[in-house]
């Protein structure tokens, strides 16, 4: 198991987030919570909130985005094998 796995576990989501949006401030700007971390899956929540919504009042593009680059960079992070790297 990846340490971030274990940190994952350890801390649970939110206060694992926390930590992810404290290294990587940009993806605070639209509140995810990253809720599963596995090797090959991992999910992330992002609330549909005023500050991540478009003219139609629905999720812009670009805050689901940035909610698919955080958990794309989470999932390969720990499916890599340590010796891979």
């Amino acid at each position: 198991m990846h340490q971030f796995q274990q940190i994952h576990q350890a801390m649970g989501a939110e206060g694992f987030t926390q930590q992810i949006v404290s290294a990587a401030p940009y993806f605070g700007s639209i509140d995810p919570l990253l809720t599963k971390l596995e090797a090959g899956y991992a999910e992330v929540e992002l609330k549909n909130q005023k500050k991540v919504q478009n003219h139609l009042g629905t999720v812009h593009a670009i805050a689901m985005c940035n909610a698919a680059e955080l958990v794309a960079g989470m999932v390969t992070t720990v499916s890599i094998p340590e010796k891979a790297r």
